[in-house]
């Protein structure tokens, strides 16, 4: 909808952290209005580098590279009252195979963990839990594991500094995400890397230093395009 482009909003525009996700120059072209409508934002940022290539090739203004908004600040904890094992997944189900969902569940069976679906209904995971205050991600804070296939999911999985997967199925989203902190390898096509992925601990010391930096500047953003 138009309106998502800011118009017949009189005020001030500012985008922050939007993405293309896997649409093309040519698909922004064909839409006039669109392409008038962003050149009428004030100030201009996404949330990956494809997005930016884009839209400034689009609009010919400098574009900023911020994080997403769920990264700005530290995640929440709530109480969870699981007292075993367990390994979160957030996954857009009809996005998996039924070897990937065979691969999810012969690793929790093999290391002795329940597979907990987070606010939503999985009939393959142990335990389906619903939201809470407006959130399924607080489920992550005591997890051994996170398996997603989603952007927000893979967002919140660095947050809460957990080892995890993500099947990314092209998602240029996620693949950049992964990319701009650096742990690509994250990113899986299929189950049949999961074991081995999930393994391999992530080295959050030097994730967490990027991500200060990247909160610094993305704050930054918001102040100057709201002041200036």
């Amino acid at each position: 909808s138009p309106v998502f482009f800011g118009k017949d909003i009189p005020s001030k525009k500012i985008s922050y952290a939007p993405s293309v996700n896997n649409s093309n120059l040519e698909q922004f072209i064909a839409n006039t209005e669109y392409v008038r409508l962003l050149c009428e934002i004030d100030s201009l940022s996404v949330r990956d580098h494809k997005s930016k290539e884009i839209i400034e090739e689009l609009t010919g203004k400098k574009t900023e590279i911020v994080l997403d908004p769920t990264l700005l600040t530290d995640p929440p904890i709530y109480k969870i009252g699981i007292n075993e094992p367990y390994i979160a997944v957030y996954v857009f189900e009809a996005n998996l195979s039924d070897k990937d969902i065979d691969k999810i569940r012969g690793f929790a069976k093999k290391h002795k963990m329940k597979l907990v679906a987070c606010g939503v209904y999985l009939e393959w995971c142990d335990y389906c839990i619903h939201s809470k205050h407006g959130t399924p991600f607080y489920l992550y804070y005591k997890a051994e594991y996170v398996i997603t296939n989603t952007f927000h999911g893979t967002a919140f999985a660095i947050n809460y500094k957990k080892n995890f997967i993500s099947i990314v199925n092209n998602n240029d989203k996620i693949i950049n995400l992964l990319k701009e902190y650096g742990i690509d390898n994250r990113g899986i096509k299929t189950g049949e890397d999961l074991e081995q992925t999930l393994l391999n601990e992530i080295n959050y010391e030097k994730i967490e230093q990027t991500s200060k930096q990247l909160r610094i500047f993305s704050v930054d953003f918001i102040k100057k395009s709201i002041y200036t």
